[in-house]
């Protein structure tokens, strides 16, 4: 079949607490894997501020932030915090779909007027495109060089177009992982007292579900969350490095394998089993997140951005786990990166102000406010400064955080890989795959080409 285009456009059962988070440890496992194919030469000097000041105590500003809309619980936490210290500072936020941003990134960075702290994508086309603020001299400013490097090595860019290198683009608010969320009680029902050590045995519980009559996995497809799953699954067959080398554009990378028709294979075999809701195609992230907190699901695949309502409406209900491996007792692996990586546009007018945000992050407040809605926060955990949490669903996110640093097994999203790639490829070829148009060959082949054609390959 050819490939289509898109109409438009995370009893008892046991989970270990989680350990004082190291995210040096963590973010450590991107500096061996985050870079890309080399690309355009890169000149910084042109993207680099002027007239850098630290002092913005007296300037009357409203800023505009734009962000993803599953970070809002964050954002508006952190900027309650920057806007008691900083009064004369306001910030507007604005937020849109994942699926939605990806789309219209470069063009609203290139506006004449953007908002001045803005979520950035494929950060080495906007660097290419000179849509970003060096962020270099704000760096020396406020002294950002006691941050462990290894937490913002993936947002450097030389000027080669390699990231790994070279200048700062941007600032994370805090660090996101994605998995399995589970309602506890109802997957006791079933049998499982502890997280699935293996996918077989995870399988083993979705056919019990589905045998009792339950729906095993609420997934959002109107919106691409096919995908996430597609991951899980594409992360073990096909292995961490070589996953993240199709992400950060690896010449001669390529999901169109016997490893990634496998975990497209397996999906199938899911869908055709029955494990998620029949409607998932007309279900996005907002309704399959209400529906699993409403108790309509045993699984919700997710992060741990959803992470505060679920422990708001669910308390103790709810547990959080790593994506189970193929064999028993081998390493996890699992996407993670920055809740939001957070840019100055080149445009932008207020850039001393936005960089004074971007400087909060690494706050006491912004700090424990990223704790306190399930991310791990800039800077070290073990700081004093940040407690994690001991209670809920949140201590099983830090504990999955702890486990997957201590195996080594972080992996980047698949649809950062490309800026249009979730509009283009991930989302309307997970519906298809869904509705039985196309098969788990048709699948893996088709977003290879949307990706190969989006990387010029």
């Amino acid at each position: 079949m050819s490939r289509r285009h898109p109409s438009s456009l995370a009893h008892t059962v046991r989970f270990s607490r989680p350990q004082v988070l190291s995210l040096s440890v963590l973010t450590g496992t991107l500096v061996l894997t985050g870079c890309s194919g080399p690309g355009s030469e890169i000149d910084s000097s042109g993207t680099a501020p002027t007239d850098v000041s630290t002092d913005v105590a007296s300037s009357e500003v409203t800023l505009r932030m734009f962000d993803g809309a599953g970070l809002t619980a964050l954002d508006e936490a952190q900027i309650a915090a920057f806007e008691e210290q900083n009064p004369n500072i306001t910030i507007e936020l604005t937020t849109e779909p994942d699926e939605v941003m990806s789309t219209t990134l470069p063009r609203v960075l290139a506006s004449e007027d953007p908002a001045c702290i803005h979520r950035v994508g494929t950060l080495e086309s906007h660097v290419e495109d000179s849509l970003l603020t060096s962020l270099e001299p704000y760096a020396e400013a406020y002294g950002w060089g006691a941050i462990p490097a290894s937490q913002l090595v993936q947002y450097r860019v030389n000027e080669g177009g390699v990231r790994g290198d070279g200048d700062l683009y941007a600032m994370p608010s805090g660090f996101v992982l994605e998995s399995w969320y589970v309602n506890k009680s109802t997957a006791a029902d079933l049998g499982m007292s502890e997280p699935p050590a293996t996918l077989a045995e995870l399988e083993t519980v979705l056919a019990a579900a589905k045998e009792a009559g339950q729906t095993p996995i609420m997934v959002n497809n109107a919106d691409g969350g096919l995908g996430h799953v597609y991951q899980f699954l594409l992360n073990y067959y096909m292995g961490a490095e070589a996953t993240n080398e199709w992400i950060f554009r690896t010449p001669g990378a390529t999901i169109d394998s016997p490893e990634g028709i496998q975990a497209a294979q397996t999906l199938t075999d899911w869908i055709d089993a029955g494990y998620f809701n029949e409607d998932a195609n007309a279900v996005d992230g907002q309704q399959a997140l209400g529906r699993f907190m409403a108790g309509e699901s045993v699984f919700l695949p997710s992060g741990n951005w959803n992470a505060g309502p679920i422990q708001q409406n669910m308390a103790d209900n709810a547990g959080f786990f790593l994506a189970p491996p193929v064999e028993a007792e081998a390493a996890h692996v699992a996407q993670s990166n920055a809740a939001s990586p957070f840019g100055i546009p080149a445009n932008c007018k207020n850039k001393n102000e936005a960089a004074a945000y971007l400087n909060f992050l690494r706050s006491d407040e912004a700090r424990q406010s990223a704790l306190d809605n399930g991310y791990l926060p800039l800077g070290e955990a073990s700081e004093a400064s940040a407690q994690p949490t001991t209670e809920g669903v949140l201590a099983d996110v830090q504990a999955a955080f702890t486990q997957l640093a201590e195996d080594d097994g972080v992996v980047d999203f698949v649809q950062n890989a490309t800026p249009g790639l979730q509009s283009n490829a991930w989302t309307p070829e997970g519906q298809g795959l869904f509705a039985g148009e196309i098969t788990a060959e048709e699948f893996v082949s088709n977003i290879q080409a949307v990706y190969e054609e989006e990387i010029g390959r």
